[in-house]
């Protein structure tokens, strides 16, 4: 495969730790209280980790998904993650874009997980799922991402800074269950 400029190079080079947060979150039964609420836990403190490292429409993007998962764990009777790992840490802009904003394509597939729950206490918390798109976010991100060479210092550190992003999400994933036996779903 030839590493054409900085899009190609991101899936190329993060496919496999993208690959693990996609499997550790398709385990959680969004449709159950313990799953939705692990899903909910490993959200809200993975951008509360990265908040600072946004800007622009970036950083309304994060905030606005951080607060709608802080207020969806107030409707599940939960508070957030005591302290997420890695909060004092910087990400290149570029890259928390990469990681929340493609996030947000997989949500409509998760939306419908949610949906399917008959537990009033999940369908009560209807917050997160009802957040934007934000496709113009990633449309743009994917332009300039697109035009950006591949084989600099600038892409090597948005590239890292992207994998330090899905290696948070996914060690949060693997310690937010707030029961101690969250309901997952057979992979």
């Amino acid at each position: 495969m030839e590493i054409t400029n900085l899009r190609v190079r991101l899936r190329h080079d993060l496919s496999q730790a993208h690959q693990t947060l996609d499997d550790l979150v398709s385990t959680f039964d969004l449709a159950t209280y313990q799953g939705f609420a692990a899903f909910l836990l490993m959200h809200e403190a993975g951008f509360r980790a990265i908040g600072g490292s946004a800007i622009g429409r970036d950083r309304s993007m994060v905030f606005d998904l951080q607060d709608r998962a802080a207020r969806d764990l107030k409707t599940l009777g939960l508070a957030p993650l005591a302290r997420p790992q890695d909060t004092k840490a910087e990400y290149a802009p570029e890259a928390v874009t990469y990681v929340v904003g493609g996030s947000r394509l997989g949500s409509k597939v998760l939306r419908k997980r949610w949906a399917r729950s008959d537990d009033v206490r999940v369908r009560a918390a209807v917050s997160y799922f009802a957040a934007p798109s934000y496709a113009d976010t990633w449309r743009e991100f994917v332009d300039v991402a697109g035009r950006e060479p591949s084989q600099t210092g600038r892409a090597s550190r948005i590239v890292a800074d992207a994998q330090r992003l899905f290696e948070l999400f996914a060690s949060l994933a693997r310690i937010s269950d707030p029961t101690g036996g969250v309901e997952r779903t057979s992979a």
